[in-house]
């Protein structure tokens, strides 16, 4: 997944994911994130991609590639602040995955964007 932000804010914020399974990729989406700072669409980025991922049929493993690892470690540790509404919302998905099935897990790797 990823964010972009735009310098001028006559633009919106976008985000992107693709999804892999086995190795194969099997579905990519984008999404417009609107007036956000950089922070705010890394998050939103992380709970589309998570939101989505959970609804797989099968998927026991959770893999988040980010080149911000403070933002995946907001995003499972809400605060209050920026951010907090993705991350709560982060965190009802993963609750709720989770209570599926003991087995079930999440990771987060950082991929350096430089």
């Amino acid at each position: 997944m990823t964010a972009s932000v735009p310098p001028s804010w006559h633009h919106q914020a976008t985000v992107a994911a693709v999804y892999y399974r086995n190795g194969a990729e099997f579905h990519h989406s984008r999404s417009v994130a609107g007036k956000a700072l950089a922070p705010d669409a890394k998050l939103f980025a992380i709970r589309c991609a998570i939101s989505y991922a959970s609804l797989q049929e099968g998927c026991t493993h959770i893999a988040v590639f980010t080149d911000s690892l403070a933002m995946a470690r907001q995003a499972v540790q809400p605060e209050v602040g920026q951010g907090q509404v993705h991350a709560l919302a982060i965190c009802r998905l993963l609750t709720e995955w989770f209570a599926k099935d003991n087995n079930h897990s999440v990771s987060f790797v950082h991929v350096p964007s430089h």
